[in-house]
């Protein structure tokens, strides 16, 4: 049940055609989901740009660059590959994400299980991003 269904459920609002808000509310989610899946593999190709750029320094840069230069480079090398885990985990979440308004408008074919499935471990996702790191 989505949340418009929710509110009219308890009766909090009236809505005359719950049916069509649902469809309507899932078909938003669904396109942002798409929008963000776009954003997401934009910002990995962005990354995956610089992590070669920073290989091909560290590469070309031998004995003649400076040691401190070398370090930086390993620094940026490792923040970037850092960026590349975050932006991964977050384009599976939205990937699993589009099970359920997918589910909803009929456009994916699945069972509940794999619905619920797909939305644990989107949830598990969610904390495991959100949890404080120590």
């Amino acid at each position: 049940m989505r949340p418009p269904a929710q509110l009219h459920a308890v009766g909090f609002i009236k809505v005359e055609d719950i049916k069509r808000l649902n469809t309507n509310t899932a078909r938003a989610w669904f396109i942002g989901l798409l929008f963000s899946i776009a954003l997401d593999i934009h910002k990995l190709q962005l990354n995956q740009a610089k992590q070669q750029k920073v290989q091909a320094v560290l590469k070309a840069s031998g004995s003649a660059s400076s040691a401190a230069n070398l370090e930086a480079a390993r620094r940026d090398l490792k923040a970037l590959a850092a960026e590349q885990r975050t932006l991964l985990i977050d384009l599976v979440r939205d990937v699993l994400d589009l099970a359920l308004p997918g589910s909803t408008l009929e456009y994916l074919k699945l069972s509940p299980t794999t619905v619920g499935v797909a939305g644990a471990v989107t949830s598990a996702i969610g904390i495991y991003q959100n949890w404080p790191k120590a």
